[in-house]
């Protein structure tokens, strides 16, 4: 018997040869397989954009969303002038329709 109290059992298949799984010594990483080192492929990464370029997508992004939000929200008021209390979509919860139609009642809004 083996140290421990398991006894290890002669002609008995492996899991891994079981079930179609590489033993330790055949596993290789794909970094390895091709000569380069883990290390090596974070050298071969391209460099981060710079932060000037992320400030200016950033900005532009928030430009069209508030553009788009606008056209939405305007969208929503033409529907609640023509249809009334139809007009609320599914989504919209009736808390944030409620203030929204106090907003558009405001003289400020138009």
């Amino acid at each position: 018997m083996a140290a421990g109290g398991s006894k290890r059992l002669k002609n008995r298949t492996t899991y891994g040869a079981t079930y179609g799984i590489a033993s330790a010594p055949e596993f290789v990483l794909e970094s390895q397989s091709h000569g380069r080192s883990p290390q090596m492929t974070h050298q071969s990464m391209p460099p981060p954009p710079p932060p000037l370029l992320l400030y200016e997508v950033k900005n532009e992004f928030n430009a069209k969303a508030k553009l788009r939000l606008k056209n939405i929200v305007g969208d929503w008021k033409e529907k609640w002038r023509v249809l009334g209390e139809d007009a609320k979509l599914i989504y919209i919860s009736d808390h944030v329709w409620t203030d929204l139609k106090a907003y558009w009642t405001l003289p400020r809004s138009v």
